[in-house]
């Protein structure tokens, strides 16, 4: 992890089915959303700085709920205190339809309506880049995106498990994945603690920028 970030202390704070269930918006907070089986709860665990404090699943499509996390660290702007949410993942086809419509009202509620929500890292698995059917493959990822950015929501692309490419691969995939998604990428190895500082760095930013803008408002 970057020497700028620094994370004194992460908890689990609440599972939550409905909106009535969402933590007080009173912290800025950053989503994390992706397909089922790209390395979530592994990221999360590792932005966390907890092992296992986010449930890693052997089966995908697990996450059912939006689970919320807070973590207080040191970051480039100083001691702050965010809340992490980590959405459904999506695209796993061995769900009921009444279920996964069931999980898209609720990820197009909190999308909509969180007004603490500084910004989503949209997650993508690097092995998916590289392959020759992208456009097709990244399909629900690239709609996203742009449902995302009609929504005022800043979108971070981040690839994950890039160790499962080649050095000389990674570059190009995150270019690929950048011009996709409407946004410079992150890569990340999250078992190997790869990317994560700068994700960080990139979440945060999104944070001080949105600080900034409403001190002036106010002013």
């Amino acid at each position: 992890m970057s020497q700028s970030i620094h994370i004194l202390r992460s908890e689990f704070v609440a599972s939550a089915p409905t909106r009535a269930h969402w933590p007080a918006p009173t912290l800025p907070e950053l989503a994390i959303c992706g397909r089922s089986n790209v390395g979530k709860s592994t990221l999360l665990n590792a932005l966390l700085g907890r092992r296992g404090l986010a449930r890693v699943s052997k089966t995908p499509g697990r996450t059912r709920l939006i689970n919320f996390f807070q973590t207080q660290l040191t970051g480039p702007h100083g001691p702050c205190s965010v809340l992490l949410a980590d959405l459904p993942g999506y695209g796993y086809a061995e769900v009921s339809r009444s279920e996964r419509a069931g999980w898209q009202a609720m990820m197009e509620e909190y999308l909509s309506r969180r007004d603490n929500l500084r910004a989503v890292a949209l997650l993508c698995d690097a092995r998916r880049v590289v392959d020759t059917r992208v456009a097709e493959l990244l399909f629900d990822e690239t709609e996203l995106a742009g449902y995302l950015r009609g929504l005022g929501r800043k979108v971070i692309p981040v690839l994950t498990k890039a160790d499962k490419l080649s050095k000389s691969e990674r570059k190009p995939a995150a270019q690929v994945l950048g011009r996709l998604l409407g946004g410079k990428s992150v890569v990340c190895a999250a078992e190997q603690g790869e990317g994560i500082g700068d994700l960080w760095g990139r979440m945060l930013s999104t944070v001080t920028e949105q600080t900034v803008s409403e001190e002036s408002a106010a002013k």
